[in-house]
């Protein structure tokens, strides 16, 4: 059984969860990755995904998990925060450069689509 938990107990994962305390309804949820580049000693704080129930969008929700999120990268020795957007996402890029992301101009993006 340890065995099996210690599959599930990667430090590096981390998954929060915005509640309304009254109600007890989910209101919106993050997800991040501690990542460490091989040859390197930086590790990278990566945002996986961030969702808010659109009602409660714009409400500060979002910005409360970001910040967050991040807060616990620096706790687990992040130097550099990441995030992607995509370019037909303007509301979400507005966002995170509110949040004082910058665009990079240097990474590029790759995908490979491996549907049958």
């Amino acid at each position: 059984m340890d065995e099996l938990l210690s599959l599930f107990n990667d430090d590096s994962e981390l998954c929060l969860v915005a509640e309304d305390v009254k109600s007890g309804k989910i209101l919106g949820f993050a997800l991040g990755v501690i990542l460490k580049r091989p040859q390197s000693s930086w590790k990278y704080g990566y945002f996986n995904w961030v969702g808010v129930q659109k009602i409660r969008q714009q409400s500060g929700v979002g910005k409360r998990l970001y910040n967050e999120l991040e807060k616990r990268f620096k706790q687990k020795g992040a130097r550099i925060a990441i995030v992607d957007v995509e370019n037909n996402n303007p509301p979400g890029v507005r966002f995170v450069e509110g949040l004082g992301f910058k665009q990079a101009e240097s990474y590029v993006w790759f995908s490979k689509n491996i549907e049958d």
